[in-house]
């Protein structure tokens, strides 16, 4: 999860709730390249005691995972951040993409991480184990909270090929190709995984993910 600042004025505009395989880099990319916003962590932020302590020290318990609470975990995290963004009109914004397109995207980036942590060293256990959750987890529960949905939806397949602006002022080209798969395969030395989409794995992400099959949000 990533707060979005702006430079020129040092205030938090917008929270990105990344969603993983859903275009995240895309939208990292849009941000870095522009001169006025900066992308930084929900933890960063927080420990600058703007919004409070969390009931938990997010970065010990998570680690890497930061980047991808749900609404959910970040309210329990952080009590305070649901009053904190209505009181400063923050824009909660994430995309969603086509599940069976994201259920390959996903098993097809699995690789990465057992070459991060290989499955027989302990480490793999207390550090991955929600980066993993967190990857088959659906879209549905990133940006459902006691029912509600708590975040403004942009849908991937309405921008692909378009340029689009993400947030008031900042514009990010989705007709560039960004294969963040490629790039973590090179970084860690992964092979690929070879995962398409077949009658009987649909039926499984059609159970796994039955929640954003069913949704008109996704």
């Amino acid at each position: 999860m990533h707060l979005i600042r702006n430079i020129k004025t040092g205030l938090i505009e917008a929270l990105y709730v990344h969603i993983p395989k859903t275009a995240g880099t895309h939208v990292r990319l849009g941000f870095d390249n522009h001169p006025d916003y900066e992308v930084i962590y929900i933890s960063d932020y927080f420990e600058s005691d703007k919004l409070g302590k969390g009931s938990i020290q997010a970065k010990e318990v998570l680690g890497s995972q930061i980047s991808h609470l749900t609404i959910t975990q970040a309210f329990d995290y952080y009590p305070n951040l649901e009053t904190w963004i209505a009181d400063n009109d923050i824009d909660v914004f994430t995309i969603v993409r086509d599940p069976y397109e994201r259920f390959v995207s996903c098993f097809k980036f699995l690789p990465v991480i057992m070459r991060v942590c290989p499955w027989r060293e302990e480490p793999f256990v207390k550090k991955n184990q929600d980066i993993i959750s967190g990857l088959l987890c659906s879209q549905s529960t990133y940006i459902t909270h006691n029912n509600k949905i708590c975040a403004r939806i942009i849908k991937l397949k309405d921008i692909t090929k378009t340029k689009f602006e993400i947030i008031k002022g900042v514009t990010v080209d989705f007709r560039l190709k960004s294969n963040s798969h490629h790039y973590a395969m090179n970084h860690f030395n992964a092979e690929f995984l070879d995962f398409e989409l077949t009658p009987e794995n649909k039926k499984f992400c059609e159970y796994l993910w039955a929640d954003d099959i069913n949704s008109p949000h996704i």
